[in-house]
This record gives C-alpha cells, structure tokens and sequence, in this order.
C-alpha cells in the first residue's frame, strides 16, 4: 500500500473582453442637498454606470455601503459587507480564497464568477483574488442584476465595485485595534497626507489580523480552520492640472489560514464545530496588485484609464476523505498573472447634451482588454487499502 498520483492539471488561458458602448438617456439634474437644513442628508454618489453619480438617480439595483457605514458596523471583509444588500450572499467556504458571491441566486465556479468584483477598477476574475481584508477603503457598492453592457463577461448576476480612498489633502492618520474570543486580534492603520499641497499626495495603510479556527478537529483535539493575514496598501496621487487626475495604488496580502473545515452534513448537524480529520492542512495565499488610474474631466468629453496588474499565488493540502481514516490528501496550487487594460470615454459629468428642455442625453464608450495567464498544478494522494 502506498500514496497514488491520481491527477495533475495545468492550464492556460487568453481572454479578451468586447467593446462595450452604452448610451444613456433621459437624466435629470440631482438635487443637491439644502444649505441650511440640519435634517438633510447628504447625497451618496455610485459609480454603478462606470460614472460617478446620484445614487437615488441610478436606474439600477445598488445598495451602497458607505465609509461611515463601513467604520460604524466594523466591517472588516466583502463578507461583512454583503449583509447590508439584499439578495446578495457570500459563500465563503472557510478560508478566504474560496469566497464566491452569489446575486439574487446567480454565481458560478471560482475559475469562471457569475459575479465580479471591481477592485478600483480592476476585475478579479477570480475568487482567489476577491475577497480581500478592507484597507483604507471609501465605499463598497453591490450592483444587482446583469451588467455585462457596461462590465464585460463575467457579470450576469451583477458587480461588486470596492473602491479605496483617495490620500487627503491633509495630514490624517488612524489607528484602530480589536480583541475578542477565538484569540481574535486585529490592528489597522492608515497615514496620509499631501506631499506638495494641491499637487501630490500620499497614503499608506495596512494591518495584521489573526484568530484561532471556529471548528475542533475531534480526532487530534486541535482547532483546524484558523486564519491568519498581513495586508497593505500605498496610494501616490497626483494632480498636474484642475482637470487631470493621476493615481497609483499597490496592494497586496499574505494569508495564512487553516483547513478547510469540512466532514460528513450529518455528523456535523449533530455536532456543529466539530469534525475529525487524520490530517491536518493549511491555505495559503499571497497577492500583490498594482493599479494605475487617470481621469480627466473635458469641458465636452470626460476620459478614464485604468491599468491593472493582478498577481496571486495559493498553496492548499487538505485531508481530502475528511474522516479519521488515511485515505486520501490533496493538494492543490494555483498561480495567476492578470493583466488589464481599459479606456472609457464619456459626455463630461456636467454638461449632457441637451436634447430638449427637460431631456438630456449621456453617453459613454470604451474597451476592456485583459489577458490572464492561470496555472494548476493538483495532486490527490490516495493510501489504496483506505481509499477503496
């Protein structure tokens, strides 16, 4: 008796997205917010449509999850998020590089997402990358329903649009730290501030997050599916003229979590938080993701680029018969290297061409183009008198 190599697999793929061109009509002037009124509530603006708007003047499904919202409710995760939009859940099957959203019941495989999530303009086109710890982020949106017109393949069922705070225009910095059960621990922090004031300006945030797993390993006594992370963020913004606005980002995060928490729905029905596994394996995962964005606000014609890079690597070995027997172990890696590049033109933000007295015409057109170089190299090591 002895291990087996049951299967190994690696693959390549080439996708380019088509151009897109949307015209949009019909608008009417958003009403600003009256000088004055303590009772007023300021307006909350989405980029549902690819620009920046009056959320009550979208014509589509979004529920906007704002900074405040995100600092008042310790929302920490997409996860966390997702429970403020309705008919959106996350399925997170224990660890964070198998996070897959599902819209109003519509989601897909990890490898092929029925939902996208945007990451300052940059689609993760795949859930390794997606879910990611929230560091110095300005506003979550959840956009229900198809989306393909203006985002491409890969949104049948919507958009997750994560978008990051711009660095200040002053000087700022913000701790913030938790503890709880489960050895949970959690700091953040962010500094930014101006280089050369209305010019340049700069912003670093990052943190560390840890906790011990939720489920009991029956058969070793351990807990098993345990979470651990270091993640980061640096912004450079820069600002030649009132009307070009330039802006580097690069992210990144280093996961280090347990083992998939996984056994037999019965057993676990009757015992929640307990399975029992002869081995023990971990998920590891690492991204780094450079962006680059411009935009430029014409007196006739806005223009937005977007230039991304997204780069992860993962690293799973789990006890793949999920009993106390040896039978079985996988494991699993993955790497990927995403490249995008898009360009979008539109009638400027404000000045719409004026049809008639009360209809204004907006449009927009633009191109996504991205290739994505995957690879999978997995191995299911079977113990033959067991695994029979």
């Amino acid at each position: 008796s002895g291990p087996g190599r049951f299967f190994a697999a690696s693959k390549r793929l080439f996708l380019i997205a088509p151009f897109s061109l949307l015209a949009a009509g019909a608008t009417s002037p958003a009403q600003e917010v009256p000088s004055g009124n303590p009772a007023a509530i300021a307006p909350v603006v989405v980029t549902a449509r690819r620009t920046p708007e009056v959320l009550s003047a979208t014509p589509v499904s979004v529920t906007a999850v704002t900074e405040q919202n995100l600092f008042n409710a310790d929302v920490l995760t997409v996860k966390d998020a997702a429970i403020y939009a309705p008919n959106v859940f996350m399925n997170e099957f224990t660890a964070r590089k198998l996070s897959n959203p599902y819209f109003r019941g519509i989601g897909a495989s990890p490898a092929n997402p029925g939902v996208t999530t945007y990451l300052d303009g940059v689609p993760q086109l795949n859930a390794n990358s997606s879910s990611l710890e929230f560091t110095d982020i300005e506003q979550v949106e959840f956009v229900r329903g198809p989306q393909s017109t203006l985002f491409g393949r890969n949104a049948l069922g919507g958009v997750i649009n994560v978008v990051s705070r711009k660095p200040s225009a002053r000087w700022e910095s913000d701790v913030q730290g938790e503890y709880g059960n489960y050895d949970f621990g959690d700091v953040r922090l962010r500094v930014s501030g101006p280089i050369r004031q209305g010019e340049t300006a700069l912003s670093l945030a990052g943190g560390f997050t840890t906790r011990s797993g939720y489920t009991e390993n029956d058969f070793t006594g351990h807990d098993l599916d345990s979470r651990e992370a270091w993640f980061g963020k640096g912004q450079f913004l820069w600002t030649p003229t009132e009307r070009w606005d330039l802006r580097l980002l690069l992210s990144g995060e280093r996961a280090r979590d347990g083992d998939y928490a996984l056994g037999d729905l019965q057993e676990i029905r009757n015992r929640p938080h307990h399975v029992s596994h002869d081995y023990e394996g971990y998920t590891h995962r690492d991204i780094i993701a450079p962006t680059l964005l411009a935009n430029y606000g014409g007196e006739r014609v806005d223009f937005a680029f977007t230039s991304g890079v997204v780069w992860w690597q993962t690293h799973d070995r789990t006890d793949l018969d999920y009993t106390p027997m040896p039978a079985a172990i996988r494991d699993n890696q993955e790497e990927n290297v995403q490249v995008t590049e898009e360009f979008r033109f539109s009638s400027a933000k404000d000045t719409p061409l004026v049809l008639a007295e009360d209809f204004n015409f907006k449009w927009q057109a633009g191109a996504l183009v991205f290739t994505q170089n995957y690879d999978q190299d997995a191995v299911n090591l079977l113990n033959f008198p067991f695994a029979m």
